[in-house]
């Protein structure tokens, strides 16, 4: 139960959204700025005025601002009224139930609404996307990759649309793998409404419905590609099944691929049209060749990631937090640098690293230094 405080600043947060002028980019900006919400919000000349350092924001930008605020946090509690009716929670890309590989985009929304779960974010994740009219074989391909994918326990996102994102959510959820729906909407709704079933095996199985967009907002044709860049940016690799040359999966493909994540493809026969996206992924460099699940395994090194959780299991606290520390870090540590970090004695780091060391846990590297 949110305090008084907690419920306004939330508002103010919401507002945000609505307010003229003010986009993702300038939202996140002024967020970190750790300029008072209250204070913008409740006309303080201070406040307002402190905008003018955050980069993008100009003299027209405020005067929008202040002109729309009163509309904004009417907005903002018709809103929060709705998520509280619909049991529609939103988080803010500050926050830790915001899938966290998503942070990386710059592209990526503020605020997200989920329904479901968030305990996924240290699971491997891959899209798998495509046509929404496969062939036999993209259906087949489509549920034999999620069977063999199943060994390392991926999350399967994709985006509850028909043909490849469905067959992909229901066979996730037939070989009880968590699996996350990008939805182009308001989670107030379903679309297509013939999914609302499997909407709901999506939650009741430990997954999640995640949208941008505030209840009440429809699936307009422009949501679309801003769908499909969460679903790239949510997950760690991206597959297309089956897409035709100007499909949505080349979309969240190409997204994926600028983000700096890994892009598969499956091959399929020249003259058919929904083999044209992923060869032509395949022709330009921007996605690797999968005939089979070991290829997308072995190149995300899931397979070691998994027996590396599994050693992770049997840490004592000693070398957890050692642990924790060398995962955080990007460069190799030397001892020295670890104890000074963790505060305990350079002997004790020492016996603690060589049990891991037995463990497989980490790696000695040249100088004394340690990575994971």
């Amino acid at each position: 139960m949110l305090n008084e405080n907690q419920e306004r600043e939330l508002t103010y947060r919401v507002a945000l959204r609505y307010a003229e002028g003010i986009g993702n980019q300038l939202a996140r900006k002024i967020i970190a700025s750790q300029i008072s919400l209250k204070d913008l919000f409740e006309g303080n000349p201070d406040a307002i005025t402190k905008l003018l350092n955050i980069e993008g924001i100009g003299k027209s930008t405020l005067i929008n601002f202040e002109k729309s605020v009163r509309q904004a946090i009417d907005k903002a509690l018709n809103v929060l009224t709705d998520c509280q009716r619909n049991n529609i929670n939103i988080t803010f890309f500050d926050q830790t139930t915001y899938p966290p590989l998503l942070k990386h985009c710059d592209d990526a929304p503020y605020v997200l609404c989920y329904k479901g779960n968030t305990d996924w974010f240290d699971l491997p994740s891959i899209a798998i996307v495509g046509t929404r009219r496969p062939t036999p074989y993209g259906i087949a391909v489509t549920k034999e990759l999620i069977e063999d994918l199943s060994s390392v326990e991926p999350v399967v996102v994709s985006g509850l649309a028909y043909g490849i994102d469905s067959i992909a959510h229901e066979e996730a959820l037939r070989k009880n793998l968590i699996t996350v729906a990008i939805l182009a909407h308001g989670l107030d709704i379903i679309y297509p409404a013939a999914n609302k079933k499997l909407a709901h095996k999506i939650i009741d199985s430990g997954g999640c419905l995640i949208s941008e967009f505030f209840p009440g907002e429809k699936p307009e044709k422009e949501h679309f590609p801003r769908r499909n860049r969460i679903i790239a940016g949510i997950s760690e690799a991206t597959l297309v099944i089956e897409s035709k040359e100007d499909g949505g999966a080349m979309i969240t493909a190409h997204f994926a691929f600028d983000y700096g994540r890994e892009v598969f493809a499956v091959p399929g026969r020249i003259h058919d049209k929904t083999s044209q996206g992923c060869l032509k992924l395949i022709k330009d460099n921007i996605a690797t060749v999968v005939i089979n699940a070991r290829t997308i395994i072995e190149t995300m090194g899931w397979e070691q990631r998994k027996q590396l959780k599994q050693k992770t299991l049997l840490l004592t606290p000693e070398e957890q937090v050692i642990y924790d520390l060398l995962r955080a870090s990007n460069n190799p540590l030397s001892i020295e640098e670890i104890s000074a970090a963790l505060d305990k004695p350079i002997p004790q780091i020492i016996n603690t690293l060589l049990m891991m060391e037995m463990k497989g846990l980490v790696k000695s590297m040249p100088g004394q230094r340690f990575s994971l």
